[in-house]
């Protein structure tokens, strides 16, 4: 089990919002995920391997920010305890509300999946006295890690123009 610091434990740290909340946070956070991603460069003394799936250590930090899979974090949490954690802030997403009504059984399931798992997470805060607090973005892009919105844009500025078909009909 490695150490606490002061500031906050950061699972999900090399994706989008983890790239920006350590850029905001600095050295006081301690970055998890499975891998460290390419951009942590020179500052990778701050990071601890964590495959939220499999490992088991209960959290020396007081504070805790989600920003990868739910499903992971709760797993994780559910698996190893409360630890020393007294405040979660945890990103879900706005598809467990739009996508109830989805046409498409996938996306329904989605949903269904990300309610399940924020109401677990919420239910484990509550037994174990957390604060827990959950977000719900629609859409997070601007960190040029996507693989969907970001090459989409980078075309559209290359060129100048964007092609949209005018018969698009998307589930969105």
């Amino acid at each position: 089990m490695p150490d606490a610091a002061c500031g906050p434990l950061i699972l999900g740290a090399s994706g989008q919002v983890g790239y920006f909340l350590l850029q905001r946070i600095g050295a006081d956070a301690r970055a998890c995920s499975r891998r460290i991603p390419p951009w942590a460069g020179p500052f990778t003394a701050g990071w601890q391997p964590l495959d939220l799936w499999k490992d088991t250590w209960p959290s020396p930090w007081t504070q805790l920010i989600s920003a990868g899979p739910l499903d992971a974090c709760v797993a994780w949490l559910e698996r190893s305890g409360p630890g020393a954690l007294r405040q979660i802030v945890a990103l879900g997403s706005m598809s467990a509300v739009h996508k109830q009504a989805s046409p498409s059984q996938e996306e329904r399931a989605v949903a269904q999946r990300l309610r399940e798992h924020e109401q677990r997470l919420l239910a484990f805060a509550a037994t174990h006295a957390i604060q827990c607090t959950m977000l719900r973005p629609t859409l997070i892009w601007g960190a040029g890690l996507d693989h969907s919105l970001t090459p989409f844009a980078r075309r559209a500025a290359r060129r100048g123009w964007a092609l949209i078909p005018s018969g698009a009909r998307g589930l969105r």
